[in-house]
């Protein structure tokens, strides 16, 4: 862990008062659980965040105490300043009247002398922060409008960026990236350790762990380190109510998820020379069920926690029209996946990734993924390379999977 990194945000923080807080534009349990625990710490500490992210929170973490203080309509108001300047003239009056068709006048009386036009200069200034912090997001590009819009702001703030993916490009003035952790979560705890763990009350508990069992499927994945699961145990000690988590997260789900869940298992593909099973989901689909595309997280990771004897998983989900989200797992660190999101201009971890593409056909691209699959396998196994880009597999294959899934997802 990088101590000097977290004494140096921790002295930021210390000189701050007005912090914005946000994190890559779809709001996760990771980026949700990082973002309140600041915002709470930082109310202790006397400072006044600001934690806004414009996609709303998904629905299943609505549960969490002070959700609603991560705003997502609040526009960043901007101060229009007018400079008056004449050394001879000095100020006896300022006042202002608006007409019916919505202007604004500003009538400024002069103790003596005159003003003119070439006395006014103006001026447009965003309004103050003094830190900007962004949790759990790989570059500016993720957060979305907020960054688009705001553009400046993040150029004159000093922005201090936590998160724990591989394909993060450093693009903070203060940088705590860390790929060894579980999550973003993980990282935020390290730095109220750091500052006082005193402060860490049980809704702040709760948020972490919120992180660090979502980012580590409940401490299923490979990325669950003793460091995670010691500072899970601390937090679980420290009031966070793990059973809320669990309930939210794993044991409650929609209908409409449960119907994705059938729509995914029917569709089921397996190459099983290539070791990658894959499923797709149409926005005809979606719609259909009244379904989000936040609701396709559950089909990825339940197919990752039960497909047997496959090394990569992939679920391809047509957001909107012609466009699609790509959603890939490896069951291995060996089996680098972002080598593959990369080709196609996404990123993430080495055993979590995806990306995006715009204007393109469902069928076409998932013909391209699986292909780009193929070849990196028969370079990593060696063996024939496969002819094949939407593979049949062979009689029983689909069925044992599906069947293997259904008895663990019902069970």
């Amino acid at each position: 862990m990088d101590i000097t990194t977290i004494q140096e945000i921790i002295r930021e923080i210390d000189g701050a008062t007005n912090i914005l807080l946000t994190a890559h534009h779809k709001l996760d349990p990771d980026s949700t659980g990082g973002i309140l625990a600041l915002y709470l710490i930082l109310k202790k500490l006397g400072k006044k965040p600001v934690a806004l992210c414009y996609e709303p929170v998904p629905k299943n973490l609505e549960f969490l105490p002070h959700i609603t203080a991560i705003e997502h309509d609040k526009k960043l108001m901007q101060d229009f300043i007018i400079t008056l300047f004449n050394p001879e003239s000095d100020v006896n009056e300022i006042k202002y009247s608006t007409t019916a068709e919505g202007y604004i006048n500003i009538i400024i009386t002069p103790k003596k002398g005159s003003y003119s036009e070439q006395d006014v200069s103006f001026k447009g200034m965003t309004n103050k922060f003094d830190l900007i912090i962004v949790v759990d997001s790989g570059d500016k590009k993720n957060m979305g409008r907020l960054y688009e819009e705001n553009k400046e702001l993040f150029e004159k703030t000093t922005v201090i960026n936590i998160d724990h993916h591989a394909s993060n490009d450093y693009f903070g003035d203060i940088n705590l990236v860390d790929t060894k952790v579980s999550s973003a979560s993980e990282l935020v705890y390290y730095i109220i350790e750091h500052m006082d763990k005193g402060l860490i009350d049980e809704d702040v508990a709760t948020y972490l762990l919120l992180g660090i069992i979502a980012d580590t499927g409940s401490f299923q994945h490979a990325n669950t380190t003793p460091d995670s699961m010691k500072v899970a145990a601390e937090l679980v000690r420290r009031g966070a109510r793990q059973q809320d988590i669990i309930k939210n997260l794993y044991k409650t789900k929609k209908f409409s998820t449960l119907k994705l869940w059938g729509k995914a298992l029917a569709r089921l593909s397996v190459d099983e020379k290539a070791r990658v099973l894959w499923s797709s989901l149409t926005f005809a689909e979606l719609s259909q069920m009244q379904a989000k595309p936040e609701d396709t997280k559950g089909v990825i990771d339940e197919l990752m926690s039960s497909a047997p004897d496959v090394d990569f998983i992939i679920l391809f989900t047509e957001i909107a029209p012609k466009t699609v989200s790509v959603s890939i797992r490896t069951k291995s660190a060996e089996v680098n996946g972002v080598q593959i999101a990369k080709q196609f201009g996404g990123g993430g971890h080495v055993q979590a990734c995806g990306f995006t593409k715009e204007d393109v056909a469902l069928e076409e691209l998932s013909e391209e993924v699986i292909a780009a699959v193929q070849k990196y396998q028969q370079e990593r196994l060696g063996g024939p390379a496969q002819t094949s880009t939407q593979h049949n597999p062979p009689l029983g294959a689909e069925e044992r999977i599906a069947r293997r899934l259904e008895n663990d997802l019902f069970r």
